[in-house]
């Protein structure tokens, strides 16, 4: 399963335990998913346990002014928290626990990209505020195509 909000709206949740949610190589079917929302500072993915995603955690795309704080990600395939397009602006991605167990296990082939592509953050744009995250058992802890896609890739 996946829980997404598309275009306009608000989502809230927080403290919620998912597992095993995602689809393996699917675009947009992420666990935690902010969807072309727009400017929404109403938007909040806090406190929430993600365990044994198939694909990605969590997803900001297309949304600016979200939050995404103090959420726990166990095993996320692929990314444990991913900004998808690089024009997702002034989110706020804070105090998150991204753990995979071994890199072998998260580092997976999606949505085009080699498995060792992988991260426990993985940035399109760097235009959001990332701190005091912890991440452990990635290849990479952040990543970033940084100048490769200077105007973003949607």
């Amino acid at each position: 399963f996946s829980t997404a909000m598309m275009g306009s709206g608000s989502i809230d949740v927080r403290y919620t335990r998912l597992e095993y949610c995602g689809r393996r190589d699917k675009m947009g079917k992420y666990c935690l998913h902010f969807h072309m929302v727009g400017t929404c500072p109403e938007c909040v993915f806090q406190g929430n346990a993600v365990v044994d995603s198939q694909q990605v955690g969590i997803t900001i795309h297309g949304t600016h002014k979200a939050l995404v704080d103090q959420n726990t990600l166990w095993d996320a395939r692929a990314a444990g928290i991913y900004t998808e397009d690089g024009n997702e602006m002034n989110n706020i991605i804070s105090s998150n626990v991204v753990i995979c167990s071994r890199w072998q296990v998260c580092a997976v082939p999606w949505l085009g990209k080699n498995s060792l592509q992988g991260a426990g953050i993985y940035m399109i744009g760097m235009t959001n505020d990332v701190l005091y995250n912890r991440i452990a058992g990635y290849e990479h802890g952040l990543y970033t195509p940084g100048s490769a896609f200077p105007n973003g890739q949607g």
